[in-house]
């Protein structure tokens, strides 16, 4: 099944929602209303409420709704009291692989702090010798 705003200028608000279903039948459903560049869709299968304006015309007229998990801003009520760990690739290691990631890990850090130590002793060497030629003019 597959959820499609189209533009429709026979449509009441100029635009409708069109839903394909999986047997290629469709059904047109009016939207709810247009209001400062959003377009207020009806309950559809794919979730959305709201769709801009100038994203179904930047699609020519037609855009695909993508189904949705319908977000709710602020504190909600089935959300954890504790922050939960999250597992990284790290945390899978075998202990060899453990050691040897740490190992590359050192040494690559150990070439950042020798090239940047580098890039400054140029920087202060050319500083040094620009000071030299001035003095020596």
């Amino acid at each position: 099944m597959k959820t499609f705003i189209k533009s429709n200028p026979a449509a009441d608000l100029g635009y409708e929602v069109v839903v394909v279903n999986d047997d290629g039948t469709t059904n047109s459903i009016n939207v709810l209303g247009v209001k400062d560049g959003y377009i207020h869709l009806p309950q559809n299968p794919s979730g959305r409420e709201w769709v801009t304006v100038q994203k179904v015309e930047k699609h020519e007229g037609e855009l695909e709704l993508i189904p949705r998990e319908k977000r709710i801003l602020g504190q909600r009520n089935d959300s954890p009291t504790k922050v939960t760990q999250k597992t990284t690739w790290v945390d899978v290691l075998t202990e060899d692989e453990l050691k040897i990631f740490n190992e590359l890990k050192s040494k690559a850090e150990k070439r950042l702090k020798r090239k940047a130590i580098e890039d400054e002793l140029a920087t202060l060497t050319k500083r040094l010798q620009e000071l030299n030629d001035e003095e020596g003019e």
